[in-house]
C-alpha cells in the first residue's frame, strides 16, 4: 500500500492532530503553516531543558534525552522521540509540565498521564525496535 504522507513519517502528534482537527493538520503537515506556540508550549520547553542540563533533577533523567525511534510497521514509517531513555534496560519517561490553566486547576493529573495515549505510543516503538527479535515462538 502507498501513503501520501506529507512527511516520510508517521508520529504520535500528527496523528493526535489529525485526530482532533484534519483542517488544523492540513495547515500544518501539507501546507507548512507552524502552529503557534502557546503558554503550555513554551513552558514545556523550559522544563524540558532545566530536566535536561540541571544537576538537581539527575534522579528522574534517564542516560539518554530526546531519543529518536524509527521503525517500520506494516510498511509505515513511524517515528518517535522520548523524553528519557535508558540505552541498557530500555526504560523510558515522558515529562508533562506542571504549568496550571488560566482557572487553577493543573494541566496534568495522575489519571490525565495514564489515560495519555502517547506512554502506549511510544512503549510499541521501543518494544518494535528492541524487543520484537527477542521473542521467540
Amino acid at each position: 500500500m502507498k501513503l501520501n504522507l506529507p512527511k516520510k513519517y508517521l508520529s504520535f502528534s500528527q496523528l493526535t492532530l489529525w485526530s482532533k482537527d484534519r483542517e488544523a493538520y492540513r495547515k500544518r503537515y501539507y501546507e507548512g503553516i507552524p502552529m503557534p506556540d502557546t503558554e503550555y508550549t513554551l513552558f514545556g520547553r523550559e522544563v524540558h531543558t532545566a530536566i535536561d542540563t540541571d544537576p538537581k533533577f539527575k534522579d528522574i533523567r534517564l542516560d539518554t534525552a530526546e531519543k529518536k525511534i524509527a521503525v517500520d510497521i506494516d510498511g509505515v514509517p513511524v517515528l518517535g522521540y522520548i523524553d528519557t531513555f535508558d540505552q541498557h534496560t530500555c526504560d523510558f519517561g515522558e515529562y508533562k509540565s506542571g504549568i496550571r490553566k488560566k482557572d487553577g486547576k493543573p494541566r496534568w493529573t495522575q489519571s490525565l498521564v495514564q489515560k495519555h495515549e502517547q506512554l502506549p505510543f511510544y512503549s510499541l516503538l521501543r518494544q518494535e525496535k528492541y524487543c520484537i527479535n527477542s521473542n521467540s515462538t
